[in-house]
């Protein structure tokens, strides 16, 4: 039973890749033609949101500080 399932949600998972790999196809010669082409992966992971960060507000904003405060110091040296 859970095999079935399995092998279900793989080729749902395909027929989405598939789909999206057209789009991707279809719009190549336009991102080429703008000097801005997008490898396949970076392509599928903005359209299926996989890029997204899901780390918490607070830990990202954390960060952003930390930057922030690295690139300050590097402005006045």
């Amino acid at each position: 039973m859970l095999t079935g399932l399995a092998l279900i949600l793989k080729a749902k998972e395909q027929e989405r890749d598939d789909r999206i790999f057209q789009q991707w196809v279809a719009q190549l010669p336009t991102m080429a033609l703008a000097g801005k082409p997008v490898s396949f992966s970076d392509y599928r992971d903005r359209v299926t949101g996989a890029n997204i960060d899901r780390r918490p507000v607070a830990e990202i904003e954390a960060e952003l500080e930390a930057l922030e405060k690295s690139l300050k110091k590097e402005a006045v040296s």
